[in-house]
């Protein structure tokens, strides 16, 4: 078994052009996220998916010297990136981790992990269906035969969601990891689309970045 992390990155978003190469203390958003999932329990080796366009060179070069392996493919067609980039690592099951989440917790990402490990025959497993993490710890997990299936099958307008298919589909084995004792924050939004949302998370980072490792406590708090 082989798990393999893949981040879906790019310069064109809509609301906050270049978002993953904005700075969030020292570093950019997409090296916060790329250093967080590195250290999940768990996983082999983190891969980037990000598009042909000539824009999401500096992408790329941020990526590879990181270290880090990286695909190129459609910018709209994010579910044929991540089996790509799937093929390409050779992963039989696949972390899905957005780039615009620098304060990912890679405890909890393990949590979610494990939860799909120990299920048999499970095909799917997140932390968000439904919700009850912060916005900005979401975390999906799938089996490649999962993603493959969902590749060869899916509708055109479920292809730039990645596990849209997955998700709504009843038949498929499907765990999700809540938060202990029924807390709910997931409408504490620390994801990055727009201006205000960089200035929180740049906040929440300020007030934590003098601890050697902190987590989704040391957020809420």
């Amino acid at each position: 078994m082989r798990v393999v992390a893949i981040v879906q990155a790019r310069m064109g978003s809509s609301r906050l052009p270049g978002k993953v190469l904005l700075r969030i203390g020292k570093q950019t958003m997409l090296t916060h996220v790329l250093t967080r999932a590195q250290a999940v329990p768990g996983i082999h080796e983190v891969c980037v998916a990000t598009t042909e366009k000539e824009r999401d060179d500096p992408v790329v070069n941020l990526t590879r010297g990181a270290g880090v392996r990286w695909v190129r493919g459609s910018e709209f067609d994010v579910l044929g990136r991540y089996m790509l980039a799937a093929q390409e690592t050779r992963a039989t099951v696949i972390m899905r981790v957005t780039s615009d989440c620098p304060l990912l917790d890679p405890t909890v990402a393990g949590l979610v992990l494990q939860e799909f490990l120990s299920t048999p025959d499970c095909a799917y497993a997140s932390n968000v269906h439904p919700p009850s993490w912060y916005d900005g710890c979401d975390v999906e997990v799938f089996s490649r035969a999962a993603l493959r299936w969902a590749h060869e099958t899916a509708e055109p307008g479920e292809r730039e969601h990645v596990t849209a298919r997955l998700a709504r589909t009843p038949r498929l084995t499907r765990r999700n990891v809540a938060l202990p004792l029924g807390a709910d924050h997931s409408r504490i939004k620390l994801s990055v689309d727009t201006r205000e949302d960089l200035h929180r998370v740049r906040q929440v980072y300020a007030a934590l970045q003098d601890r050697a490792r902190f987590g989704w406590r040391d957020v809420i708090d």
